[in-house]
């Protein structure tokens, strides 16, 4: 379950953005399910506690280094700028 503004949609793959530790990000291809309010199931090689971009991921690409603007906790979604 992921939020939808977490998403990045395109014609030939969907994906998420996902944040490393050293706040380098890499694309995860998903598979969309099912929706529920601002939440989306979705399937793909994510780990659970993985932090994602819910803001900004669709100008971020695989190795760029990002600057945490927003963090949440509860969500474990980040809101972040590119560079550091």
């Amino acid at each position: 379950l992921i939020h939808r503004d977490a998403l990045v949609l395109r014609e030939q793959n969907n994906y998420v953005v996902v944040v490393n530790d050293d706040l380098s990000v890499r694309q995860v291809s998903v598979k969309i399910g099912q929706g529920l309010g601002d939440w989306i199931v979705i399937e793909g090689d994510l780990k659970e506690g993985e932090k994602v971009v819910i803001k900004g991921g669709e100008r971020l690409s695989n190795g760029d280094k990002i600057r945490l603007i927003d963090e949440s906790e509860s969500t474990s979604t980040i809101a972040a700028t590119n560079g550091i």
